[in-house]
């Protein structure tokens, strides 16, 4: 089970929350499916499912099998009192309108380094790239992850791309920590990143970091545009809609007092088709 050990009872249970979170959804799940899934004991599983239970994080059906219980959901709610994703859509909707092409909202996590896209507003063209949300995504690869890895404190990205050094993901995605450096200092210079076929071949990516109360990046607006779709004299139209969009996206964070230090990751509402 990643990030637990036998001595980490905590650490075993906060994996198997986040497991049923993303493996959780489509019905009702035996303890050995569970235990097959993360990897570790049907004993250990049954253990930390019976004292969910007793708190009603998960909930038992008369075959056995688990569902997520009402305290979690409650929590949940809690937790996400102040939706960023609920927020920023009416800034995606209107980022989409203006140029026509997908607008996304990626979120950060400092401490796992990656970035979470958790809405998107897609173009009318009926050429478009499907956008896969609520999934993890490097720093280094693609424009949302360096829409934000680019505007963050230099000892801050250079700990993350030391700590996380960059992988091949396509014949286009930076090889090197160097490289990404050079391309960060390029796009800090013009406000904006804008990336051929990083993450994803044929795509072209826009994006432009937003801001907390703090003045901290906690995330960023993106565009994502099919390369045969893009033109040069595009490049200017799109940056000035997406930096305004971005600005936007900051002064709402700023007049809600969003801090990022206190915030947790906004998953609570699936977007909207």
């Amino acid at each position: 089970m990643a990030g637990s050990t036998a001595r980490d009872p905590v650490g075993r249970a906060l994996d198997l929350l986040t497991w049923l979170a993303e493996n959780g959804t489509d019905g009702p799940l035996g303890v050995r499916e569970i235990a097959r899934g993360m990897g570790t004991s049907p004993t250990t599983v049954h253990r930390l499912l019976q004292a969910f239970e007793e708190r009603s994080l998960v909930r038992r059906d008369d075959q056995g099998s688990y569902y997520g219980g009402l305290e979690l959901v409650r929590l949940g709610r809690l937790a996400s009192r102040f939706s960023v994703q609920a927020a920023g859509r009416p800034v995606l909707e209107k980022l989409a309108a203006d140029v026509d092409e997908t607008s996304m909202l990626g979120l950060l996590d400092p401490r796992r380094g990656e970035l979470m896209l958790v809405d998107c507003v897609q173009t009318s063209h009926p050429l478009r790239y499907v956008v896969e949300l609520h999934t993890w995504r490097p720093l280094w690869a693609g424009a949302a992850g360096l829409g934000v890895l680019a505007f963050l404190e230099d000892g801050e990205r250079a700990r993350l791309l030391r700590e996380h050094p960059p992988q091949p993901v396509t014949e286009h995605t930076l090889p090197t920590a160097e490289a990404v450096e050079e391309f960060c200092a390029r796009a800090r210079g013009q406000g904006y990143v804008l990336t051929r076929g990083q993450r994803t071949p044929g795509a072209v990516g826009v994006a432009a970091p937003i801001r907390d109360a703090d003045g901290r990046v906690v995330g960023d607006v993106c565009l994502t545009v099919p390369d045969n779709r893009f033109r040069e004299s595009d490049e200017q139209r799109y940056a000035t809609a997406l930096t305004s969009a971005a600005d936007d996206a900051s002064a709402i964070l700023a007049a809600a007092g969003y801090r990022l230090a206190t915030a947790t990751l906004d998953l609570g509402a699936r977007a909207r088709p």
